[in-house]
């Protein structure tokens, strides 16, 4: 009998298949990149008159990234004309997060397929549990 699979050996690969799997996702729309989909997903919008400041920090945080490496993606966005100045979106920002959500929901709903909700729910939490362990090994 086969040794099981160790939770590192399991975790990579479906992290890069996932990775890949929004990546290919989204090349149908203006959002290329893994950061500029966690950044247009945070921006705010044009109805917003003035930003938080602090959602350029969260996104670091959350991406692990410098504050510099969001601004070298919201530089990006902006060239591309889905970001203005502030960094909130433009109408085409919105229409492009807006198609990009609709595209990544149907891949998920794809990927869950035939999967109970018991064992989506039981992977959620095992995740979450992982993760926020993670974040603290990070903190120290």
């Amino acid at each position: 009998m086969p040794a099981p699979s160790t939770l590192p050996s399991i975790i990579g690969p479906t992290e890069n298949a996932l990775r890949a799997l929004l990546t290919a996702t989204l090349a149908s729309t203006p959002i290329r990149t893994y950061p500029a989909w966690v950044v247009i997903n945070a921006a705010p919008g044009q109805e917003t008159d003035h930003p938080n400041r602090d959602w350029r920090s969260h996104i670091a945080d959350a991406l692990k990234v410098t504050p510099d490496s969001v601004d070298h993606t919201l530089t990006e966005l902006r060239e591309a004309g889905l970001v203005d100045s502030r960094g909130s979106l433009t109408r085409l920002g919105e229409s492009a997060r807006a198609s990009a959500r609709v595209a990544v929901g149907t891949a998920t709903s794809r990927l869950l397929g035939d999967v109970s909700a018991a064992d989506e729910a039981t992977a959620r939490r095992v995740l979450e549990q992982i993760r926020a362990r993670a974040e603290q090994l990070l903190a120290q």
